[in-house]
């Protein structure tokens, strides 16, 4: 979302930002500093209390409607973003995340749009099948054995009920932002074709020296999926690898990362500041997910600092890595062991690989592709 807003501001739009946020203010978020160096014209704040969830649930008991955040019905939150809408008068609104739409669908005479990062409702199942392995608060390493780390162990899972009432609250917006293809293509199942476009992450190229001489990276954060990630890395193509490499080893970025596990091969760092500091060294990044919907952004900001990829399945989804060009995709553990192995003793194959990553997110991927996108759609000059 961030890059979009800055698409528009380069495009001279005059953008007026409204959060909806509980708990940490938004204005204590990284987000926040960003909008402010954008130079969006205006950002306005509304912390969310217990009056807006419990009137919100009242009111969306009373229209029977299993999906959502509570606050999202709460009638005093609706007339705050009603009020805020019609001072600005803007020609588009648009929001980023479904469950929030119930605030901002309905507003006739302007276009309204919504940037679908995830199916909300596919991601909620998928993490139904794999919360109580990997609770946020700890966990163990489950046995290699365990299908919980199997790479088709949400193939055949169900999908949620919910999934047709999602649907039909995307088809209240006249455009449709999909962030993957795979996305589109379930939406498309629903909702006319000619509303939906795919607009993938892009970020600019990261110009650094890279000296791929530090020990490769896995970037996550305390949820569940990237606990599983985690742990298939550690269970079941770790083993493989310190066979052949004793002394390897890899490091661990991202918040609450210390709740993980320990391995010895594991540099569990947590949140760090800076992290083009850690793709400055590195010599590929390891995205071994299972799981996941629409795109998994790490990838494409590794690859825009210089940084191959050795991804599952998975991770690979709806990014630009090409395989033996700029990273490796792997259907199992063998292959990724194998692939790991090899970037981590040919360190001039990662540098090669590193290099083809950049220059693959400056040809497919950069902020020049994400305004040409939002202005083919939107008709931003």
């Amino acid at each position: 979302m961030l890059s979009i807003i800055a698409a528009f501001v380069a495009n001279g739009w005059k953008i007026h930002c409204i959060f909806v946020a509980r708990g940490i203010p938004p204005e204590q978020s990284a987000s926040w500093y960003g909008l402010k160096k954008m130079g969006v014209a205006s950002v306005k704040i509304k912390l969310i209390g217990k009056v807006d969830h419990y009137l919100g649930k009242l009111f969306n008991g009373l229209k029977n409607c299993s999906f959502g955040f509570p606050e999202a019905f709460s009638p005093l939150l609706k007339t705050w973003i009603r009020r805020e809408l019609k001072k600005n008068n803007s020609r588009l609104i648009l929001t980023n995340h479904v469950q929030w739409t119930p605030l901002v669908v309905g507003h006739h005479g302007r276009q309204v749009a919504i940037d679908c990062v995830d199916i909300c409702t596919l991601h909620r199942n998928q993490l139904s099948r794999i919360a109580s392995f990997f609770p946020w608060e700890g966990w163990v390493i489950p046995q290699s054995s365990d299908p919980v780390l199997d790479e088709d162990c949400f193939i055949d899972y169900p999908t949620s009920s919910d999934l047709k009432t999602e649907i039909k609250i995307l088809g209240k917006f006249d455009s449709i932002l999909a962030i993957s293809a795979s996305e589109a293509y379930v939406i498309g199942n629903f909702v006319m074709k000619n509303r939906i476009m795919t607009v993938p992450m892009c970020v600019d190229p990261v110009d650094i020296e890279n000296t791929y001489d530090g020990p490769a990276i896995f970037v996550g954060h305390n949820h569940p999926l990237n606990a599983q990630g985690y742990a298939y890395f550690v269970s079941r193509v770790l083993p493989i690898v310190v066979k052949e490499v004793p002394d390897f080893t890899f490091r661990v970025i991202g918040k609450d990362t210390k709740r993980f596990p320990g391995h010895p091969a594991a540099e569990i760092r947590g949140f760090v500041d800076n992290i083009i500091d850690e793709y400055r060294t590195a010599p590929f990044l390891i995205a071994s997910m299972l799981g996941g919907t629409g795109q998994l952004t790490r990838v494409v900001e590794a690859m825009s600092c210089g940084i191959p990829v050795v991804a599952s399945k998975a991770s690979a989804r709806s990014s630009p890595i090409r395989h033996g060009v700029n990273g490796f995709i792997t259907a199992d553990a063998a292959e990724m062991a194998r692939h790991v192995i090899t970037l981590h003793r040919d360190r001039l194959l990662a540098r090669a690989m590193g290099h083809a990553a950049r220059e693959t997110v400056r040809a497919e991927c950069s902020f020049v592709c994400m305004r040409d996108m939002l202005n083919r759609i939107f008709g931003l000059k």
